[in-house]
Parts: C-alpha cells; sequence; structure tokens
C-alpha cells in the first residue's frame, strides 16, 4: 500500500491527500477513513474523517501547527467490517520563502571568484547564487535573462532542481552585442509555492579592444642627479563601452624589452602623460628609446601596443634637459618579419634588399605541446570551451628554462591539423598577435564570426629567441560545445531490480531491501558525444530534496537501500 502526501497553496489551512494501493478482491472495499496527528496512526491534529470511496481528498479551512511533524493516516474498511491502515510519510508546514545566503551574481569567465561589472564574452553568461530552504524543499528555480538596453528577454529558464549556478550559452540570435546591458533574475519556490526572487547587478558588454592611441611629439626630458626625468604624453587611446581602467608602458633599448622601466608600469585610470624615470648610468642620450604603450579596458580586454623610438635632439654634453622626438622613419627593423617601431598603424617596415632575413624556426618546436599553456575560460577540469566567441590564456608557467633569452611572444589559435589562425581569424590577416613579454591574453572574435561548435581548436604561443629564430609551442587541444545536451524523443530513464531477468520498468518493491537498478542509455544525447557525467538523483517526493545524489560517468547505477516511502523518483542531469 502506498500514500502520497502533497500541500497545496500556503499548506497551513489546507491539505491534500492521495493515496493508492488498497485492494480488497473478497468482500471489496466499503469506505476510507482519513485522519493526521503528530505521529504515524496517531489522529491527535485532525480526527478521522470519512471519504467514502474516494482515494483522494482535500480538506480546506484548517489550522495546521506551523514547524511540526504531520503524518496522514487511512484507513480502509471491507463489507466484512475488518480494516486495514497505513501512514504518509512526514511532512510540515511551510509558511516562509526560501531564504537567500547569497545574491545572485554573474560570474568571472576566467573561473577568478571577482564579480565582474563587464565581460568580453558575447555568447556566454554565468550566473551564481545560494537559497537555503530548511522547512521544506526547493524544488524550482527560475532564471530569466534581460537585455536591458533594448528591453528583450534573452532567456526563461526553469530548473527543476536546487542547483547554485548556471551556464547559459546564448543563441546566434540572442548573442550580446558591445554595449548591451544584461541582468539575472532568479526565483526560487519551495514546496509550499511560496518563491523569493533576487537581481543581479548589470553587467556589460564590451567584446572589442580599446582604440589603439599613439605618442605625443615631442617628449620634454630633464636630468636630475642620475635620472632622466621623461615626460611621456599620448592620445587616442579610447574605449566607448567600458572605459580605459589602465595603462602599461614599458621602456627599453630593445624592441620588447623593459629594463630601463625596472619592469612593466602600471598606470591607473584614463589619463594621457606620465613622468618616467630612467637611470642615466643605463641609458645615454646618443641611444634610441623604445617606449611601448598600451591600454586595458573595463572588460579586461588589452589595445594594440603603441610603439616608438625616441631620440634626443638639439642638447650638448652639458645640457640638464631637452626634447625626445619620434623617429618616423628610417628606423631600425627588429625581427625578420619586419617588426619595426615607425611603420605605418597596422602595417610593418619594408626591409632594404641586403638585409632581408629569413624566419627559422628551431627544430625543438616541432608540435611541441606544452601543458602549462593554459586556456583559462575553459569549463572546469575539462577539455571544453562553452564560449563561441573569447578564448583566454595564460602560460605564466611555462617551461623557458631551456632557452637561452626570450625576447617577445605572439600567440595564435586555430583549427587542429590546420595552420595557426585558420578557423579563427579572416583570411589574409596577420594570424599572429604580439603581446610583448606578458604571458596572458584574450582574443574575441568580431560579430560576424563565431567559433564552430564541434570543432577542436588548438593555440599557439611563439616564443622568439633571437631577431631571426622561434619556438612555436602548442596547447593540448579543446573543443568547442555550445549547445547543452537533449533528451532524446521516445526515450526514457528505467528502473528495474538488480537480479531481476527483465530490464523492463519496475513499479513496485515489496522487499525494501531490494536494490534497484537505473538504465538510461540512448536517451541523452549531445550530438558530439561530449557528456562528460550524469548527476543522478533519488528521492522521496516528486521535485523534492533528494535522499541520495551521485556523478556517475556510466550509463547504469545501483541504488543503496530503497527508503520506506510511498513513492521514489529519480531525476537525471548530464554535463558537458
Amino acid at each position: 500500500m502506498c500514500i502520497q502526501v502533497y500541500c497545496i497553496k500556503l499548506c497551513r489551512s489546507s491539505i491534500s491527500v492521495q493515496w493508492i494501493g488498497f485492494e480488497d478482491p473478497e468482500s471489496n472495499i466499503q469506505k476510507f477513513e482519513w485522519c493526521i496527528g503528530t505521529m504515524i496512526y496517531l489522529c491527535d491534529i485532525h480526527e478521522k474523517e470519512d471519504a467514502m470511496l474516494s482515494n483522494r481528498i482535500f480538506k480546506a479551512h484548517m489550522d495546521l501547527p506551523v514547524n511540526n511533524s504531520i503524518y496522514v493516516t487511512v484507513f480502509a474498511y471491507n463489507n466484512a467490517g475488518l480494516s486495514a491502515s497505513a501512514s504518509s510519510r512526514k511532512t510540515t508546514v511551510d509558511t516562509t520563502p526560501p531564504v537567500l545566503i547569497k545574491e545572485p551574481s554573474f560570474m568571472s569567465l576566467d573561473q577568478s571568484d571577482e564579480v565582474p561589472s563587464y565581460q568580453c564574452d558575447t555568447s556566454l553568461l554565468k550566473l551564481k547564487w545560494k537559497f537555503e530552504e530548511k522547512e521544506s524543499s526547493i524544488i524550482e528555480i527560475r532564471i530569466l535573462i534581460k537585455n536591458t538596453r533594448v528591453g528583450e528577454e534573452l532567456s526563461n529558464i526553469l530548473v527543476r532542481d536546487s542547483i547554485d549556478y548556471a551556464i547559459i550559452p546564448l543563441s546566434k540570435k540572442d548573442m550580446l552585442r558591445d554595449g548591451d546591458s544584461v541582468v539575472g533574475v532568479v526565483s526560487a519556490c519551495n514546496m509550499a509555492r511560496l518563491c523569493i526572487t533576487k537581481t543581479t547587478q548589470s553587467l556589460i558588454v564590451d567584446s572589442s579592444r580599446p582604440s589603439q592611441g599613439g605618442f605625443s611629439n615631442p617628449m620634454r626630458w630633464t636630468q636630475i642627479k642620475d635620472t632622466y626625468e621623461v615626460l611621456v604624453n599620448w592620445y587616442g587611446f579610447s574605449d566607448e563601452e567600458s572605459g580605459i581602467s589602465y595603462y602599461y608602458i614599458t621602456a627599453d633599448k630593445t624592441y620588447s624589452g623593459f629594463s630601463l622601466s625596472n619592469g612593466t608600469i602600471e598606470i591607473l585610470g584614463n589619463r594621457s602623460s606620465m613622468s618616467l624615470a630612467i637611470n642615466t648610468n643605463s641609458f645615454n642620450l646618443t641611444e634610441g628609446l623604445v617606449l611601448t604603450l598600451w591600454a586595458v579596458n573595463g572588460a579586461g580586454l588589452a589595445s594594440t601596443s603603441a610603439k616608438v623610438t625616441m631620440r634626443a635632439i638639439e642638447y650638448n654634453y652639458t645640457s640638464t634637459s631637452g626634447h625626445l622626438e619620434i623617429e618616423r622613419h628610417s628606423c631600425h627593423i627588429h625581427y625578420c618579419n619586419n617588426d619595426c617601431t615607425c611603420s605605418v598603424i597596422g602595417k610593418k617596415c619594408t626591409p632594404e634588399a641586403n638585409v632581408i632575413k629569413r624566419c627559422m624556426q628551431t627544430s625543438q618546436s616541432v608540435n611541441l605541446i606544452d601543458e602549462n599553456i593554459i586556456i583559462t575560460n575553459l569549463n572546469q577540469n575539462s577539455g571544453i570551451l562553452s564560449s563561441g566567441t573569447c578564448v583566454e590564456i595564460n602560460f605564466e608557467k611555462m617551461n623557458i628554462t631551456a632557452f637561452h633569452s626570450v625576447l617577445r611572444y605572439e600567440w595564435s589559435v586555430g583549427l587542429q591539423s590546420e595552420l595557426p589562425g585558420v578557423g579563427f581569424y579572416d583570411e589574409g590577416d596577420y594570424p599572429w598577435k604580439d603581446i610583448g613579454l606578458r604571458m596572458s591574453d584574450i582574443e574575441c572574435l568580431p560579430p560576424h564570426k563565431h567559433l564552430e561548435n564541434g570543432e577542436t581548436y588548438i593555440v599557439y604561443v611563439k616564443t622568439w629567441l633571437s631577431k631571426s629564430s622561434f619556438v612555436t609551442l602548442l596547447s593540448n587541444e579543446f573543443k568547442i560545445d555550445t549547445t547543452a545536451p537533449f533528451i532524446k524523443m521516445g526515450k526514457h530513464i528505467s528502473v528495474y531490480k538488480k537480479h531481476s531477468t527483465s530490464k523492463y520498468g519496475v513499479r513496485f518493491i515489496k522487499n525494501r531491501n531490494n536494490s534497484l537498478c537505473t538504465k538510461w542509455d540512448g536517451v541523452f544525447s549531445d550530438g558530439k558525444r561530449n557528456i562528460s557525467c550524469y548527476f543522478i538523483m533519488l528521492g522521496t517526493q516528486s521535485k523534492g530534496e533528494p535522499v541520495l545524489t551521485s556523478l556517475v560517468s556510466e550509463l547504469y547505477i545501483i541504488s543503496m537501500l530503497i527508503p520506506f516511502t510511498t513513492f521514489i523518483y529519480i531525476y537525471l542531469l548530464t554535463l558537458t
């Protein structure tokens, strides 16, 4: 015999009861009675009441106790005057909604704990929150994503489980645009249908790098004891969507070094000048001073670097001040790929015929994989990227001890088994991104492009060892998956006894010591074979708090002892 009890509305003034399983083939059932008590088979809250031959009742205008255990007992009588009874599982009256533990917020895509105000990815959103329900159970979470700039709903997801985070891929038609502002509205409802709703702070989208600026000409220098104070001015760096958060500047005699500035200098705020101190023992005014400057916007994207060679003009050895002027032509070509500091923006210098050098990749870098080249926005503990537009890398732990010296880095992304840049950059574009001696960067595709779902990509890091030689290292391959798994039409989860010869579904178990098997092969599909594991939940009530949860990678799981209850429900979630 089985009884199922569930509450509707507030559950304090009404109760709905349903039962099944009573049978009497000899004299038939004459009537049912039901009552409510604080223990099984006890009727101390509501006395016995006739239900006639119905197998369900609804009772209104009640005053049920709050935060007390409540049991419903049903008595069945046959025409011979004999009776049988059964009690429901424990339930409680819940008059309060779930409690907020942690405010809903958008998550950084690089797995950090920072709550972002801006995001460069236009294809993916991640949210987290925390609700708690002690009196009953959280039975559903609703997630609503709104684009407040255009007044549209992008996503409305109902999750019938008490989860505390979500990864939401956006379809191509719903992909965000630069300047869009989105909020997430998260609602949690308990079994009494009481809900709490909270809204995230706005998240502004900016997928484009800041506009590249340049250095102002000339720059004034002043010698104070053993230091040259150079007043560096710049112009033209801008970002409409998320603004300029800070600049970085380096100074050296070489193309990508930073020895004269003692490392990379961070300049907070959207400024246009700074004073740069250079030791006179390290730099002579007869030499060229290479300055490199780039801006970083609120979404973490760095601009293309502005790079110039400055030379002192109209000075003598007794001068204590003067000017530096930008070298605009006939500058030195620093690398065999014709990189220099005086070319037109976005272009390279044209070498003289007698000084053309051939770039040589060292033999030690042929298809060499370095596991320390990390794609930081991959799904956690997987080789899957859910973003359809952005790749974020970090190779600070890359092993460079085997190299005598490193002059700079370039990096690229491309389809596996293709040349660097293929499948990521437009045909004809230079496929390498120069990041100097930085060891991290983000690259996002423009609105007309996207990473191909189901394809495999690789990140390439080109390490320059001299002006004409380099080593190219590869990351581990990663696959693009921008869609959630789905349930195949006509497929379902089947449950059967452990030692049963039949693998078909079972509805009743006589012995609570029986073990159950559940089978779901062929039920879920991802199309790209990217299902990494299954999350199985076993509970005593539909949509209620599970009594057993487990992560499994196989298609079968054997349950523990079956709880003494009226029903068990099995739910499955898939993770990619």
